[in-house]
């Protein structure tokens, strides 16, 4: 029987989240809900799992880490726990605690974001150094590869009591800080060539970035060669150096400001800051020499409305970001609404000519940082609450040997981008069909919603369909070989619009879809054999 209605097809997620026009003028490649997929090569599928990298848990939550490279050859992680206490480990199984030595404090008190930064090595002959800003405790620097930490040993002079840096760069042989709370818009550089000296004269140098405009600074970015100074809540600026002995701030603009010390990242050739209004600013330069222009990564994208209703920016001062190369994905971390700690990941896929947006739920990330795998490929790993940091992008569909649920949904479509008169039609919904690639014997359930009400569920089946058992792996069944396969399934319900929602929540579950296609009659028409 030949199906005499209307066929029409939806390639799957080419625009990733789209919640921001009307249903009615949606696209159809666009979703109002994407959690826990990734969208590549044409198709949609869950997105891979998390594992846990230290074998043994710290005795308290994950504040910050870093992958730390004492020499060429020589790789560390140095963890930070919310215990304030310093971790070394040497690889998954052993580590041992960072001690203070002297007068350093023995732990640190880590009330905000700890950032760590990689410098030193000013001359030939000095080690490199790992510092470690709190701001609530003296800079800590590791030297090398050693397995103590000292206070730094030339502070600036009104670094006392609890006023310290909470944020470092290094920049043009330098390494900048400020943060600390008794000099709010106070900008240090170190001597060039020794960055734990922040008062000799003539070789220290300062600057204060416009004081009493907006609150304080929080951030900053070396962005094509330019320091790019940002403070909260509003208000980014360059630093000019073209006096290197005397730096000066030049204030950019007004519009925007970070609203995290560690949410800003190099993306491609752009510069994305997670600002103080819980959005995604972007940060271009211009031909014209300084010029930046900047606009809302995330309007742009038509998903603030999806990521206002699903995250808490007044949470933001934990937010965390980092660029994943390999796979051209920019991760923000956020917090949902009801959450005492992040537990959002919110994904822009670059692969394409458009970025993708989509929400990852599935981990609680207090902390998101890059780790070199054996290869020197950046990795993106987490640290949790729970004493782990947790290496991401992991074949199986787990975490941590935990299920976890994709979620993805059609927009409400009236199909009046095929014909505009089918948008005030009754429709006869009659069948749901599912274009996939075999993955396993499970089933991906199907919410059916016509005019916002729930109609039915429907399933289908993952496996290959033309086989005598389908217990069996992808790819090694003689009875048929790899591709794309078609799932059919009767629907039933009238109405003017249809949404799906699609899911799976079982374990190591994988589906990859690449369309859907829905079989209507308009209101009138009959179905009739051929």
């Amino acid at each position: 029987m030949a199906y005499r209605g209307q066929i029409i097809n939806i390639p799957l997620g080419e625009l990733g989240l789209f919640t921001d026009d009307a249903q009615t003028i949606t696209p159809p490649q666009g979703l109002i809900r994407a959690e826990n997929v990734e969208i590549k090569h044409g198709y949609l599928e869950k997105t891979p799992g998390s594992k846990r990298w230290n074998k043994t848990a710290l005795p308290s939550g994950v504040a910050q880490f870093f992958d730390w490279w004492p020499d060429e050859n020589t790789q560390r992680a140095i963890v930070v726990t919310k215990d304030g206490r310093v971790w070394r480990f040497t690889d998954q199984y052993h580590y041992t605690e960072v001690l203070p030595e002297n007068d350093a404090p023995a732990n640190l008190r880590v009330s905000s974001q700890v950032v760590m930064v990689g410098a030193g090595q000013e001359e030939a002959g000095n080690p490199r150094k790992l510092f470690i800003f709190t701001g609530n405790d003296p800079v800590q620097v590791i030297s090398g590869d050693g397995t103590t930490r000292h206070n730094m040993t030339h502070p600036a002079a009104d670094w006392s009591g609890s006023f310290y840096p909470s944020f470092g760069i290094p920049f043009q042989n330098r390494l900048y800080c400020f943060g600390n709370r008794n000099q709010p818009h106070f900008l240090y550089g170190s001597s060039p060539t020794d960055h734990e000296d922040f008062v000799t004269l003539g070789s220290a140098v300062f600057a204060n970035v416009f004081p009493g405009d907006s609150e304080r600074l929080i951030s900053a970015a070396n962005y094509k060669g330019q320091l790019v100074l940002f403070k909260y809540p509003f208000g980014f600026y360059l630093l000019n150096v073209d006096d290197p002995s005397a730096p000066f701030p030049q204030k950019m603009g007004s519009s925007f400001g970070a609203g995290s010390g560690l949410g800003s990242i190099q993306v491609l050739d752009d510069l994305w800051i997670g600002n103080s209004t819980g959005s995604i600013t972007s940060l271009n330069a211009t031909n014209s020499l300084g010029g930046m222009q900047q606009s809302d990564v995330v309007k742009s994208m038509k998903c603030y409305k999806y990521l206002q209703e699903h995250v808490a920016p007044i949470k933001n001062f934990s937010q965390q970001a980092i660029w994943y190369e390999a796979k051209k994905l920019a991760l923000f971390s956020f917090h949902s609404p009801s959450s005492a700690k992040p537990d959002r990941i919110f994904t822009i896929d670059l692969q394409s000519s458009r970025p993708r947006p989509t929400m990852n739920t599935k981990d609680q990330p207090n902390c998101l940082g890059l780790m070199k795998d054996t290869v020197r490929i950046d990795r993106p790993f987490y640290g949790a609450e729970d004493g782990y940091i947790y290496a991401m992008d992991q074949k199986n569909r787990n975490v941590a040997d935990n299920a976890y649920e994709m979620s993805f949904q059609t927009p409400f479509l009236d199909f009046s981008f095929v014909d505009r008169r089918l948008a005030d039609v009754n429709k006869n919904f009659d069948f749901l069909e599912v274009k996939f690639e075999p993955m396993g014997n499970w089933d991906l359930l199907a919410d059916v919603f016509i005019d916002n009400r729930f109609v039915e569920t429907v399933k289908f089946n993952m496996a290959q369909q033309d086989v005598l058992d389908n217990n069996f792996r992808l790819d090694q069944s003689r009875a048929s070989g790899p591709g794309a396969r078609n799932a059919l399934r009767p629907i039933h319900g009238m109405g003017r619009q249809i949404s799906v929602r699609f899911y799976n929540a079982e374990k190591n579950h994988n589906a990859r879809i690449q369309s859907v296609t829905f079989y209507f009659r308009p209101s009138g028409q009959q179905q009739r054999s051929s």
